[in-house]
């Protein structure tokens, strides 16, 4: 069973990548909207935990997002797995294919889709299962979606395993705080959730602790396709592969 974190929000990678999941988990169809950044900075979520906004808006109408009460491992209710050593197992030929399926969808598909896209041993890297020994961009659990790891890996795989296990852990944390279906100003939330008494205090302080070159790294993990080069590729030094957008 997929937890809360997962219920109508969704783990964003760094590129603004969304996945819109269903109150009963993450289904194998979900659409992945939106894999390249229009703005080239890092997600919402990250780039407030870098810089927090400590300005205090008295205009601002009254929300109820976030709930005051902290978030922490066990409402995440998933146990971060590094990804391990870069593999290059995904060739140019794979990041054309994929490059297509979002074409023809206007920037969005099916994790279906992205999955046959990429190739029986691409796609074997990109999207490995919840409880194997290293973890890919996108986590299954048997044929659901349990998890995009986009973010997590792709800071892991150019920084350290601690950057993308905080990386991880704080988008997950700023999606439980913060859902769709309750938040009406989501970077109003966002900005509350990762402040210094916000409900992803503790998470804010790893990411920022763990990453101290999160804005860097923005640059490095700003789409979809470049999470999978950085993991499944070749790795952040791949230089030879095409993943604009």
């Amino acid at each position: 069973m997929v937890k809360k974190m997962f219920a109508l929000a969704s783990v964003t990678a760094l590129s603004g990548l969304m996945a819109a999941v269903a109150a009963s988990g993450c289904s194998s169809t979900t659409t992945v909207d939106n894999p390249g950044a229009e703005t080239g900075v890092p997600d919402a979520k990250l780039e407030a935990a870098v810089k927090p906004d400590t300005s205090v808006d008295t205009d601002a109408p009254a929300d109820t997002c976030p709930a005051p009460t902290p978030i922490t491992a066990t409402d995440i209710g998933l146990t971060w797995v590094a990804p391990g050593a870069p593999q290059a197992v995904c060739d140019q030929s794979n990041l054309d294919a994929l490059k297509k399926v979002f074409a023809d969808g206007k920037g969005s598909a099916k994790y279906t889709d992205i999955e046959k896209s990429l190739g029986a041993t691409c796609a074997a890297c990109v999207f490995t299962p919840k409880a194997g020994a290293r973890w890919g961009v996108i986590i299954k659990d048997g044929t659901n979606i349990a998890a995009d790891n986009s973010s997590g890996s792709c800071y892991a795989q150019n920084s350290t395993a601690e950057c993308g296990k905080a990386t991880f852990e704080l988008d997950a944390c700023v999606d439980i705080a913060c859902p769709q279906s309750e938040c009406t100003d989501a970077a109003a939330c966002t900005k509350k959730a990762v402040a210094a008494k916000g409900p992803c205090a503790t998470f804010t302080k790893a990411f920022q602790t763990g990453c101290p070159d999160a804005a860097a790294l923005g640059d490095l993990c700003d789409n979809f396709i470049k999470t999978i080069v950085a993991s499944c590729g070749g790795g952040p030094e791949a230089g030879t592969l095409d993943a604009s957008l």
